[in-house]
């Protein structure tokens, strides 16, 4: 497993010939009791590595998280970076790799949650997320989620994943960069106008949803707190029940239009000043020729049409 640098571009690229190997079953024919070719399922845990932990009500799991099968880092190797021949810059893909199984249920997605099981797994990300930060050589804890095939998930049942990672991605750094001048955030100008505006799809007390004004995806969407904190587990548990709300909200649309989407969680990992915030990527359009040799995207869906869907579900 390695961790390579782009010859002269800020990107990485992770080498994870395992992951290869992880099983997918979507549309995979099953003999006999389906729950039994379930990794996920209750009754199954041998299935998947050593638990970490879990939530339990009744003596039952209702969420569980453990190592990754078949993981993108590990913590065998060395994480320092090298750089050979001028143009060839590697280190062992370090790091750890989660799951989060969201529901004991096999046939329930995410999209069918109430706002307490989200606001769970939020709670659940923001517990794993400050535990993995405190380990040696981990400088970013990439939170994310897949919904779907074409959103990239291998499995059905709902499930999210951690990725500790020992470099800063280039995204995050970039927005490290750029999200405040003078030390002043960049973003909260941009959630108090897209608060009152055309592109707003959802608010409450605490968090305000709205399509973005350049979007890179058909229906993105993005989610902050109106307070500026730098990490979700800055919010006060009221503030992160409100940020549930919010996504449960936005998922609640996406089951109208049957969308695989991806969403993660953009956040400083330093005290460097970025404004916390979830961004929901729906995949009802494909990234081609010219998305993938220009980084610039092309939408045929306006972020102010996406919102109006969104506020009426229209």
């Amino acid at each position: 497993m390695e961790l390579r640098k782009d010859y002269v571009l800020n990107r990485w690229s992770y080498i994870a010939e395992g992951r290869g190997k992880r099983p997918m079953n979507f549309s995979k024919p099953i003999d006999g009791d389906p729950k039994k070719h379930e990794l996920f399922a209750p009754g199954n845990e041998h299935m998947t590595p050593p638990e970490i932990g879990r939530r339990e009500r009744d003596g039952k799991w209702y969420l569980r998280w453990f190592a990754n099968k078949f993981p993108a880092v590990s913590t065998d190797g060395d994480p320092t970076i090298h750089t050979a021949d001028g143009n060839y810059t590697w280190s062992w893909s370090y790091g750890y790799h989660e799951i989060l199984v969201e529901t004991p249920d096999p046939k329930q997605r995410s999209w069918d949650f109430d706002v307490n099981q989200v606001h769970e797994v939020l709670q659940v990300y923001n517990e794993r997320t400050t535990e993995l930060l405190s380990k040696d050589h981990i400088n970013f804890v990439s939170v994310f989620k897949n919904s779907g095939r074409e959103a990239g998930a291998s499995l059905p049942h709902s499930h999210s994943q951690l990725i500790a990672q020992s470099i800063i991605p280039p995204l995050i750094a970039e927005k490290l960069e750029f999200g405040a001048k003078d030390g002043v955030c960049a973003y909260c100008n941009v959630v108090q106008r897209e608060k009152d505006g055309v592109r707003k799809c959802f608010e409450n007390n605490s968090v305000v949803a709205f399509t973005p004004y350049a979007p890179r995806s058909n229906w993105e969407v993005q989610i902050f707190p109106k307070r500026c904190v730098n990490k979700f587990t800055e919010l006060s548990d009221e503030e992160l029940r409100d940020t549930a709300e919010a996504l449960h909200f936005i998922q609640t649309r996406l089951k109208i239009m049957s969308a695989p989407y991806n969403y993660h969680l953009q956040y400083s990992p330093s005290d460097k000043k970025l404004h916390a915030h979830i961004e929901v990527i729906p995949r009802m359009n494909s990234w081609a020729g010219f998305e993938l040799s220009t980084g610039t995207y092309i939408n045929t869906i306006s972020p102010e049409q996406a919102a109006e869907f969104y506020r009426t579900g229209e």
